[in-house]
């Protein structure tokens, strides 16, 4: 049965995926995320057995142009985790990309020295 609140989630996933902008050609949203987690995991020195994973990513365009990006992102390490919301906005969906993956770098950076560089 179909409940309230996941009738919600479906909705709002689709309305999400129109949001894209035209410069994002024919990736997708999982393509996106799945580039960004490769391009953060690169940065996990592969003796320390950590991993970064992406739950949530929601491209959008606000009504005063540009583009935005609102990402969750989690580090999974030794002593647990930690997952931490990132927000990026610039001209294209690239520069905010960007942006996240620049913030979410400095943070873990700081939260795991050494194994996050």
């Amino acid at each position: 049965m179909l409940t309230r609140r996941d009738a919600s989630k479906v909705l709002l996933a689709g309305a999400a995926l129109p949001l894209l902008p035209a410069s994002a050609d024919a990736a997708t949203v999982e393509q996106l995320t799945a580039l960004l987690v490769r391009r953060l995991n690169r940065h996990i020195v592969s003796d320390c057995a950590g991993k970064i994973t992406v739950p949530l990513f929601q491209p959008s365009r606000p009504a005063e142009g540009g583009s935005q990006l609102y990402c969750v992102i989690q580090l999974d390490w030794p002593p647990g985790f930690r997952r931490r919301p990132f927000l990026g906005k610039g001209r294209t969906l690239e520069a905010a990309f960007n942006e996240v993956e620049n913030k979410a770098l400095v943070s873990f950076a700081e939260t795991w020295p050494g194994c996050v560089v």
